[in-house]
């Protein structure tokens, strides 16, 4: 596994990308930097393409093919054609004349038509004549015309220089990095500043310590908005649940008190209308869960805190108006609750949050 370690580590390195946590794409990079793509040596009709890998177009193709060509001279019985060497051959078929009524030469198929009820014969030339290649020093032979009788067939002769990536297989081409595609790779894990990796201790999954509670659970009163503070609600904390063994103590007021500390606070929820009315657009819902001691909304550097932008319109409709997220690093004190605005449109309809937060310890 350190060896493992030690080879990715060394890739990131060479490709000179600094590994950042969380992020699944730094391999991925490192390894298209280090593809180059295609050899850049006089004659390789390879291109890469939009998805970076290489690419034999039909232009590319044609333009080093040669074309054959060929003719039938009726009168003196002679077939002439130029094969793939730029040479001219003949077939002089006049000694056949007395058998020989006609011929003809059609998409490659050579037919000679018998006299006196002898049979025709019919000689295909397709493959013979008309086979496109390139030129065996680029690489890439491309042979036969399409048909049925002459399948069209294309062989790539890969390029043995060291560090070219690509690899052939059963299914086309690939690009596949090995330790000997890297000078030094196979040895990194042993030797340089990446030697103390064979001793870091196995990965474990870290659980914090918490605790979390869903705004606008049923179980919470008003509906789920929680208890109605007059200009706020506030949520029955003693209805969230302990993470991790956090130790919780609940009050009187259906607040609590947590541990002291530093806590990540993170949650979201939808801001919701149970029937049609008027509101504010944005939603005018301010948000905050920590330490409300000095009253809502609380200060930041003790609560969590979600403030709207300014409204700019009104909205008359029901279900859901709005979305809200926070996530906030804070220094607990008690009591701790979470509380939201009470907000009540003109008909009487008063809007509550459906979500989900965790305050997590992490110091």
């Amino acid at each position: 596994m350190n060896d493992l370690l030690g080879n990715l580590l060394r890739v990131l390195q060479q490709a000179g990308i600094t590994p950042t946590a969380n992020r699944y794409d730094d391999l991925a990079d490192a390894l298209n930097k280090l593809y180059q793509g295609p050899s850049s040596d006089a004659g390789n009709v390879l291109v890469s393409g939009t998805d970076g890998k290489a690419l034999l177009t039909d232009a590319a193709v044609k333009q080093h093919q040669t074309v054959t060509q060929q003719s039938w001279d009726a009168v003196n019985k002679v077939l002439t054609f130029t094969n793939e060497a730029g040479q001219t051959l003949t077939v002089n078929l006049a000694a056949v004349d007395a058998h020989l009524a006609g011929a003809t030469l059609q998409a490659g198929v050579l037919v000679l038509q018998g006299t006196d009820g002898e049979p025709d014969v019919q000689i295909d030339l397709t493959a013979f004549l008309q086979a496109v290649s390139a030129s065996s020093g680029l690489g890439i032979t491309v042979s036969g015309t399409g048909t049925a009788q002459s399948p069209l067939q294309v062989s790539v002769a890969l390029d043995p220089i060291d560090g070219n990536l690509l690899r052939a297989g059963q299914n086309g081409l690939s690009v596949r990095v090995e330790a000997a595609d890297v000078a030094g790779l196979a040895d990194v894990a042993t030797s340089g500043s990446y030697n103390d990796l064979r001793d870091l201790p196995a990965a474990a999954a870290a659980s914090l310590p918490g605790f979390q509670i869903e705004p606008g659970n049923t179980s919470q009163g008003n509906f789920g908005r929680g208890i109605d503070m007059g200009n706020y609600y506030q949520l029955d904390m003693s209805l969230g649940n302990s993470l991790n063994g956090l130790s919780v103590e609940f009050n009187d007021d259906k607040t609590m008190n947590l541990p002291f500390g530093t806590y990540l606070v993170v949650g979201s929820a939808n801001i919701v209308a149970d029937s049609e009315d008027t509101f504010q657009s944005p939603i005018q819902m301010v948000f905050s869960a920590g330490f409300l001691g000095f009253g809502f909304p609380g200060i930041y550097q003790y609560s969590a805190q979600y403030f709207p932008p300014p409204p700019v319109s009104t909205v008359t409709q029901g279900g859901e108006l709005g979305y809200l997220s926070f996530s906030s690093v804070v220094r607990i004190a008690n009591p701790v609750a979470v509380c939201f605005s009470k907000i009540v449109g003109p008909g009487g309809v008063a809007l509550r949050l459906q979500g989900n937060l965790a305050f997590l310890k992490i110091a």
